[in-house]
């Protein structure tokens, strides 16, 4: 399988099985498409005229190379190459530190927080019993992961002090380390929570989704009012206090702004470095739900805001758009591909009544 697009005048093959990224001239982008179903004499029939003979005689010698070298029309057959193993570990679990919210977010999955029941915040005893769990099934591997979630985790602060405590005594009986992640909306980020954070290294993720009229109208608070500059004021004292480093602010875009890269370059005007914006689930029922039609302004969006973020970059302006992090010289190996984020298996979420879920 292949897939073909341009980008400024710059025609690029990506090979989907394989991996492998291709920079096209015209006469290889136009080659490509029907390379599979026509005979050397029929495609170099073709296409002398346009191009000198010699010339299409020596791209079809270039893709026969590469189709040869696997790096082209590479085969499916991954699953074949790879099998699950049979005692999976677990090395990440989500503690819903909190079933409830001091938000009202309009896209939110979680129902006000409460996902679904009643409102609930998760005793230290659950999350004791779920570090326990953790260091029994990570098996022998060392690095775990623990990240807390809600909701608003930090409604339920005292208990997660309490379980990162914990954790490192735990973790420290079992010859491993765990990375604590916390995810929150940045409301009850005071100072004392802030000096916690940064003398546990506990990684942040902030949420805010933009310009203030953005935010505002997916974000409100209780009662309706907004909550942009609260959450803006929190976050950048926030991220200037740790240096710029161990956090991403994630914001999520919508229908209502498909000009999300104008989010996107608000937030590096406010000084935020570490960005990650990504596209609202939701039924299509919502109104701020994407339909198809919308596709194409998608991608010319992001388009815009890899225009900008070279142009800053070049400026001595960098910033870091998590989306934009790909390397193609060390992808994800076989078993990511196809394991994905491991749900289920070795990523599970814990409720504050104690079930696992394969997801938050």
């Amino acid at each position: 399988m292949i897939h073909k697009f341009a980008i400024d005048e710059v025609k690029i093959l990506l090979d989907v099985n394989s991996g492998a990224v291709h920079v096209l001239d015209d006469l290889a982008w136009e080659i490509v498409d029907l390379y599979k179903n026509a005979s050397e004499a029929e495609l170099t029939a073709r296409f002398t005229g346009p191009y000198k003979a010699e010339e299409v005689r020596e791209v079809l010698a270039e893709l026969r190379q590469l189709e040869a070298e696997g790096l082209l029309f590479a085969a499916d057959n991954q699953e074949e190459q790879y099998l699950l193993p049979e005692n999976p570990v677990v090395k990440s679990l989500c503690l819903h530190a909190a079933h409830e919210c001091n938000l009202r977010c309009r896209y939110c999955f979680a129902g006000k927080g409460h996902f679904g029941g009643e409102g609930e915040l998760m005793p230290a005893a659950t999350g004791r019993a779920a570090i326990d769990f953790l260091m029994r099934a990570s098996g022998t591997r060392r690095h775990c992961e623990i990240d807390f979630f809600g909701g608003e985790p930090l409604l339920n602060f005292e208990v997660v002090k309490e379980l990162v405590a914990f954790g490192r005594e735990e973790s420290a009986k079992y010859g491993k380390e765990i990375k604590f992640t916390l995810t929150t909306n940045a409301l009850l980020l005071d100072e004392t929570i802030a000096e916690f954070l940064d003398r546990e290294a506990i990684s942040v993720v902030l949420s805010l989704d933009g310009r203030p009229e953005v935010h505002d109208r997916m974000r409100p608070a209780p009662g309706g009012r907004g909550s942009y500059r609260e959450v803006a004021d929190r976050i950048t004292r926030f991220t200037a206090r740790r240096g710029h480093d161990n956090y991403y602010v994630r914001g999520t875009y919508t229908r209502f702004n498909l000009d999300f890269a104008a989010d996107v370059l608000h937030m590096t005007d406010l000084g935020l470095k570490r960005l990650s914006v990504e596209p609202v689930v939701a039924p299509p029922r919502d109104e701020w739900a994407f339909r198809e039609e919308d596709l194409p302004a998608i991608g010319r969006e992001y388009e815009i805001l890899a225009r900008e973020y070279l142009r800053r970059l070049e400026a001595g302006e960098p910033f870091d758009f998590f989306h934009f992090n790909l390397d193609l010289e060390q992808g994800p190996c076989l078993p990511k591909r196809l394991t994905g984020c491991g749900a289920g298996h070795e990523y599970m979420a814990v409720t504050p009544a104690g079930d696992l879920y394969p997801c938050h």
